[in-house]
């Protein structure tokens, strides 16, 4: 698998992030985008437990959510309450194929952005 990063400063540190969601997906152009921040393989911690992505909505607003297992699994938002209307349409979007691998679906590729993008650091977990 390719590792497209990108990176950004914040507060005067460095973020690397792969973005899941590409221009042409449904869920992008109707939320936001849909983002997988690694960590360090120096074992400084970059990222935490539990396994989450992130959420970049359109309107400003931003969520982690925690990666789960399956899309039969209920959606763990941290930082606001995701409405249901998100929630089928995030799992949906989990089932289509990856954009830049047509191999996997976004879901499976959100867990193998997390193990690499995390390989090495030892703060967090990653996905079997």
């Amino acid at each position: 698998m390719r590792i497209f990063e990108y990176k950004e400063f914040t507060h005067n540190m460095l973020l690397e992030f792969a973005q899941i969601t590409n221009k042409d997906d449904l869920f992008y152009q109707k939320y936001g985008k849909v983002k997988v921040y690694g960590g360090g393989e120096d074992g400084k911690q970059k990222e935490h437990n539990p396994p989450h992505f992130h959420i970049d909505f359109n309107n400003g607003e931003s969520t982690r959510v925690k990666i789960p297992s399956g899309v039969e699994e209920d959606l763990i938002s941290y930082d606001m309450i995701l409405n249901n209307k998100i929630k089928k349409d995030l799992k949906k979007w989990f089932l289509q194929p990856f954009k830049m691998d047509k191999g996997k679906n976004n879901l499976e590729a959100i867990k193998e952005y997390w193990n690499t993008l995390n390989d090495g650091d030892t703060n967090v977990d990653l996905i079997k």
